[in-house]
């Protein structure tokens, strides 16, 4: 996951960001229900407190990871593609 107020990198699922102390892509109560990162509630929609860990947008990274291996797969299959006649000769 990436903070995007500080730039950090931390692991998939995390919740807090521990350079800039914010909750990632939500806002946190005391009692640690979930709200909307966007809007302009003050309160919790559960139980009705103040809203006291304000939230920061995170950008979640497996899907980069997916589409790089994908990226390589697929230039690997083009590059076996146009290469072919040259790999079959040099196995016989």
């Amino acid at each position: 996951m990436l903070c995007l107020r500080c730039w950090h990198w931390w692991p998939s699922g995390s919740r807090y960001c521990g350079v800039c102390q914010r909750s990632l892509n939500v806002r946190v109560c005391p009692e640690g229900h979930n709200n909307a990162l966007w809007g302009p509630q003050q309160t919790c929609n559960m139980c009705n407190q103040a809203l006291l860990h304000p939230g920061t947008p995170g950008l979640p990274m497996g899907w980069l990871n997916q589409g790089c291996v994908l990226v390589v797969i697929l230039y690997a299959a083009c590059q076996a593609l146009l290469h072919r006649d040259w790999m079959l000769r040099s196995c016989w």
